[in-house]
């Protein structure tokens, strides 16, 4: 059944709500789901899985949310316990909405970081859309680092929208590029043939990273699954602690000349 407000059931497990994304395989959103789902499955947790903006939430299911804004909004206005993954809560749900984050300004100051001991002086970032907190909070912690660093920003994090975006940057004033997400960073790379020694860093760890040799700002995929089991476990014996926030510290993970 569907959950209905004023009633408060003990929850008996997950259901996690992903954007369309987490459909495709080898992305990003596909290796979240996969990860949690098996750190459910050690841990005998029901878990079942739905990509519609308007799946149903039983009201002993305990919702985890993953760019699934307007679920988000349902589940505020129901002022009903629900997790969200690597972002804020949303704006007036900050009482009910428990978070696991990354420390997105910590992972732009490793990529900055890493260009610099690469010998960058002049690097370009090549970033997600202007309103996104995880964006800005990638550039800024760059930006830390590299003041004057030339920003390009993306409307979108999508691989099609960032090659028509990358396709019309020149590459010759920069050294190397920082990209807030591991597609905005192959989107770089195919769009363009890199100078020999041009660095390239993205950011999330996805599968892709690894398929192209990426040096990537990982996700710490083994902490954040053992911290979602630790929040999940709280909320089902029923806990009513106010919301917590959860934020991990990400990793460089260095590789050679992406391909």
């Amino acid at each position: 059944g569907t959950y209905l407000a004023g009633q408060r059931a003990p929850f008996r497990g997950v259901v996690f709500l992903f954007h369309e994304r987490g459909r495709q395989r080898g992305s990003f959103g596909d290796r979240l789901l996969a990860c949690l789902a098996a750190a459910c499955d050690a841990e005998g947790l029901p878990w079942r899985v739905g990509f519609d903006a308007r799946a149903s939430t039983g009201a002993e299911e305990l919702p985890v949310l993953w760019e699934a804004e307007t679920a988000a909004r349902r589940l505020a206005r129901l002022d009903r316990p629900f997790v969200v993954l690597n972002d804020l809560p949303p704006t007036g749900a900050e009482a009910c909405c428990d978070t696991l984050e990354i420390d997105d300004l910590a992972g732009g100051r490793l990529a900055a970081g890493h260009l610099r001991e690469r010998g960058c002086r002049r690097p370009v970032v090549i970033a997600g859309p202007r309103k996104d907190s995880r964006s800005r909070h990638r550039v800024e912690g760059f930006l830390r680092r590299f003041p004057d660093a030339e920003v390009r920003h993306n409307r979108t994090w999508f691989f099609d929208e960032a090659v028509r975006m990358t396709f019309r940057i020149r590459l010759d004033p920069f050294d190397g590029a920082f990209c807030a997400n591991d597609r905005l960073a192959e989107a770089l790379i195919r769009s363009h043939l890199l100078p020999e020694g041009f660095p390239v860093v993205g950011f999330d760890g996805a599968p892709i990273s690894a398929r192209m040799n990426l040096t990537t700002v990982s996700f710490p995929w083994e902490a954040f699954s053992l911290e979602f089991v630790d929040l999940v476990r709280a909320r089902l014996r029923g806990g009513e602690d106010p919301a917590r926030r959860r934020v991990l510290a990400p990793h460089l993970v260095e590789r050679g000349r992406p391909r």
